[in-house]
């Protein structure tokens, strides 16, 4: 690799080290996370109450939550961390199919913005698919934060 580069991403790691505050923010995230999954299984919940207004708002606004925290935090961190572990692309690779989905239905079944032709006609099992894709992209986040910092988020 070119050496200019390596001071460059070199200085970019410390800067970033210093702005995530010695994995605070990342710990701050993790639980974030976990919350948010809380909150999806709670808009599960509501679907199945047949409170599909609540839900869709509930499911939309973690969704798009979460979309801004991959851009500000995860992306940079993926960045920084990648090669450290095979965890971290697994994570990845999972969080951006499940952050994919959620868009898609969003966009398709919540806010109706695509054609009818890229619509769904079936929406639970795309639901579903999303939620379960969800929440083993946080559990691989919590593995990814364990092997990273090498301890609990306790």
């Amino acid at each position: 690799m070119n050496p200019y580069v390596e001071v460059y991403i070199a200085a970019l790691n410390r800067k970033l080290n210093r702005k995530l505050n010695n994995g605070v923010m990342h710990q701050r995230v993790l639980w974030l996370e976990a919350a948010m999954a809380v909150g999806l299984l709670a808009g599960a919940g509501l679907a199945r109450l047949r409170r599909f207004t609540a839900h869709g708002w509930l499911q939309g606004t973690i969704v798009t939550a979460n979309a801004l925290i991959i851009a500000v935090v995860m992306i940079p961190a993926f960045y920084r961390d990648f090669g450290a572990t095979k965890v971290v692309l697994v994570h990845a690779i999972a969080g951006t199919v499940a952050e994919l989905l959620g868009l898609y239905v969003v966009l398709s079944a919540g806010l109706g913005w695509l054609p009818a032709r890229f619509r769904f006609q079936n929406y639970k099992p795309w639901m579903r698919l999303t939620l379960a894709t969800w929440l083993v992209a946080v559990s691989l986040g919590a593995w990814t934060y364990q092997t990273l910092n090498g301890g609990s988020a306790a």
